[in-house]
């Protein structure tokens, strides 16, 4: 998600959806990624990485706002401008089902690797019976158009 697509969407939020969900606005993102994708387990691209494990090709972050660009600025000890305090900059997350252990690593986390296994698995199920659902939709649809002619 680009930023501008980022910004868009969080002007269409209802405040009292926010307040429904702890208050923040990352929390109430964080609860419709859950619930969107059914995942607990969100970090970024870095925090996987330390854990051992890699982001899949092609996945796509789920975004979230950072802490203001002022304060990680000053952590690293640099200049830091008025206004940066008041900016926050975006956090790309990825969910447990878009990682796999890297291979050779030694995986810091394994409670987390054992999770990641199984969620591989049952995504390599749900897509296995899209795949069959799909292609039985095909032939049904095959079947239809036949019975025209």
């Amino acid at each position: 998600m680009t930023r501008s697509e980022f910004q868009a969407v969080t002007k269409k939020i209802d405040r009292n959806q926010v307040k429904e969900s702890g208050g923040t606005f990352n929390a109430f993102l964080m609860n419709m990624y859950k619930h969107q994708t059914g995942q607990e387990d969100f970090r970024t691209f870095k925090a996987w990485k330390e854990s051992g494990f890699q982001v899949m090709k092609g996945s796509s972050s789920f975004a979230i706002f950072s802490r203001p660009i002022g304060v990680i600025k000053t952590e690293q000890g640099k200049e830091v401008s008025e206004s940066e305090f008041s900016h926050f900059g975006v956090c790309h997350l990825f969910h447990a089902g878009q990682v796999q252990p890297i291979e050779g690593a030694k995986i810091h986390d394994k409670e987390a690797e054992q999770y990641v296994n199984d969620l591989n698995r049952e995504y390599a199920a749900k897509m296995e019976e899209k795949a069959a659902s799909f292609a039985a939709m095909q032939l049904r649809d095959h079947e239809t158009v036949n019975s025209f002619d």
